[in-house]
């Protein structure tokens, strides 16, 4: 069982967050990295959530521990806004195949904004995160299957140096 499937089958509601102790919360969430501070976080945010703000961008990207990927992805999923989410995969692939040329997530956030067309803005950070974990791994890119590698800066490459 996922973590966060764990997390939300103990506590149903925020209010239960807030009335569990951070060692309990510690103990459900244990099996991933950093659980000691995501678990401040997961409490701290309990405790200052505002049912009213719940889609307010300013409100969400202020809440512990929330950075700028989290924020985007729930304000994607939960507010259905527009915006392009970049974690290492959106990062890696997207100066892999020569998308944009950056050094990091935020300058390809930036950037992507101007070259992906903005009805696919908030479906990148699903489709790349696929696309990475099964073809474009970080090591070992499966580029002979896959299917945009006539289109790729990182594919051409490769054939360059030989």
């Amino acid at each position: 069982m996922e973590v966060s499937e764990r997390l939300f089958n103990k506590y149903n509601k925020v209010e239960d967050i807030r009335n569990a102790s951070l060692e309990e919360i510690k103990d459900t969430i244990k099996d991933i990295g950093l659980y000691n501070n995501k678990a401040k976080w997961i409490k701290e945010i309990a405790e200052k959530w505002d049912y009213n703000k719940y889609c307010d961008e300013e409100y969400i990207r202020s809440l512990p521990g929330v950075g700028r990927k989290i924020a985007n992805v729930y304000l994607i999923i939960v507010c259905n806004k527009n915006y392009i989410a970049v974690d290492t995969h959106v990062h890696r692939i997207s100066n892999r195949i020569g998308l944009v040329k950056t050094k990091n997530p935020e300058e390809t956030e930036m950037e992507l904004y101007k070259v992906i067309p903005k009805e696919y803005y908030n479906k990148i950070n699903f489709l790349f995160v696929l696309f990475g974990r099964n073809i474009c791994k970080p090591i070992n890119p499966k580029c002979n299957i896959c299917k945009i590698n006539k289109y790729c800066k990182y594919y051409k490459s490769l054939f360059k140096s030989r």
